[in-house]
């Protein structure tokens, strides 16, 4: 048998029918798939949280970035973990008063130290902590008055994995 470009081409041979089969399974994959996405998280936006009696409250958060923007920031609170950063997102923390130390690590089973601060909290009052993306990956902590922080926070959004 001699091959010609015209064979190849149709080698092996497609029925109309197998093609359509094929159509339709690859229709049915992407409409799964489009469905499946939405339900994976749930977003809240920013919504103020009341400082439980004799505690500290903490808001950590990461402002909207282009920096580090698909990273995902694992936060702990003296050596607990309480929660994931991701881009424009927050978490609200009621802590003990005294020395709080929070730790931004790389969200993977490692878990390299990207930050830490020593926080000396009071009960009764809230503290904001801003995650500030760098280059390759680097993120600082910072402390910010409240007025700043309120104002920064109030931007972002609580993610909820379901």
């Amino acid at each position: 048998m001699v091959w010609t470009s015209d064979a190849v081409a149709n080698y092996p041979p497609k029925s109309e029918a197998t093609m359509h089969l094929f159509s339709e399974f690859r229709t049915l994959i992407l409409c799964a798939l489009i469905l499946l996405v939405p339900g994976c998280v749930t977003t809240t936006p920013f919504t103020k949280t009341e400082t439980l009696q004799g505690k500290s409250l903490l808001y950590i958060f990461r402002p909207d970035s282009l920096l580090s923007r698909g990273s995902q920031v694992r936060v702990d609170i003296n050596n607990q973990t309480k929660g994931v950063l991701i881009n424009k997102s927050y978490i609200a923390v009621q802590a003990d008063p005294g020395k709080n130390t929070i730790t931004l690590l790389v969200n993977d089973f490692i878990g390299n130290t990207l930050d830490s601060m020593v926080l000396e909290t009071k009960a009764g009052k809230a503290y904001f902590i801003k995650a500030e993306p760098g280059v390759f990956g680097a993120f600082s902590l910072v402390e910010l008055d409240e007025e700043a922080g309120m104002r920064e926070v109030s931007s972002t959004e609580s993610y909820q994995t379901n």
